[in-house]
C-alpha cells in the first residue's frame, strides 16, 4: 500500500497524471445544476486528486468530503480548496480500506472520477460494500471510467456494474464523445494532450462512459439497458 500511494503521489508531483489537467466533465455538471436529478446535500468525491470536482461541488452548495491514496496530490487540493475559499474536507486513504479514515455516512452523492476502473476485483468488492453501506437511501453514484480499460480484467460495463451493485439500480450509461474529450482535455500539456487524443482516435484507448447509479431499498437494479 505504500509503495501504491508513493507511485500516485510521484505521477502528480512530476506533473504525470493526465487526469489532472480535465475540466469539470459536462455530464457531472448537467446532473449537479440540472436540480431534477440531486440536490445539495452530502457528496464524497472518490479518488479525488487534486479537488476539481471537490472544489466545483462546494461552490454548488454541497457539504463535501474528498479522499485519495496519494498525500500529494489531497495536500494540493487542500490549497487549492483555500485558494477558492470553499470549504471541504479532504482525507487522505484508500476506500476500499476504510477503517479510520472517519468517513461518516448518510451520503446522497457520491462522485468517482476515474477511480473504480483502476481497482483489482477484490478491491471493487470492498469498494461497492463500503459505498452501500455509507450512502442515503436514493443515493446517486456518479461514475466515469473507461468502458473496458487496457487490462480485460478491469473491464466496466452494465453487466458487471449490476452484479456488482445488488442494492443500486444502473438508471444510466452514456459515452464521452469526441468532442466533449477534447474540451475537457484543453488544458493539458501540449504533448500529453496529443498523444491521450490520439489514443482515444486510434482505438488504442476505448471511450470513457459515464455511469449513474441510483441506490435502491428493492435489492437488484431494474434497468433494461
Amino acid at each position: 500500500m505504500d509503495t501504491l500511494r508513493f507511485g500516485w503521489s510521484t505521477l502528480y508531483r512530476l506533473g504525470l497524471a493526465p487526469w489532472d489537467f480535465f475540466g469539470v466533465d459536462p455530464g457531472l455538471a448537467g446532473l449537479v445544476e440540472d436540480r431534477r436529478w440531486v440536490k445539495p446535500g452530502r457528496a464524497l468525491d472518490i479518488g479525488c486528486g487534486t479537488g476539481r470536482n471537490t472544489i466545483y461541488l462546494a461552490q454548488h452548495g454541497w457539504d463535501v468530503t474528498g479522499v485519495d491514496l496519494a498525500g500529494y496530490a489531497v495536500e494540493k487540493a487542500r490549497q487549492a480548496a483555500r485558494k477558492a475559499g470553499v470549504a471541504a474536507r479532504l482525507l487522505q486513504g484508500d476506500i476500499t480500506r476504510p477503517d479510520g479514515l472517519d468517513l461518516g455516512d448518510g451520503y446522497d452523492l457520491v462522485v468517482d472520477f476515474g477511480c473504480y476502473h483502476s481497482l483489482e476485483d477484490h478491491q471493487r468488492a470492498a469498494y461497492a460494500d463500503t459505498i452501500t453501506k455509507i450512502t442515503a437511501p436514493a443515493a446517486t453514484l456518479w461514475m466515469w471510467a473507461l468502458w473496458a480499460s487496457y487490462n480485460a480484467a478491469k473491464k466496466v460495463a452494465p453487466a458487471e456494474l449490476r452484479a456488482r451493485f445488488p442494492q443500486w439500480e444502473l438508471a444510466d450509461v452514456s459515452p464521452v464523445d469526441r468532442n466533449e474529450l477534447h474540451d475537457m482535455t484543453a488544458r493539458l500539456p501540449r504533448v500529453q494532450r496529443h498523444l491521450l487524443r490520439r489514443a482515444f482516435a486510434k482505438g488504442a484507448l476505448v471511450p470513457p462512459h459515464r455511469y449513474r447509479l441510483t441506490r435502491t431499498e428493492a435489492g437488484p437494479g431494474i434497468s433494461t439497458r
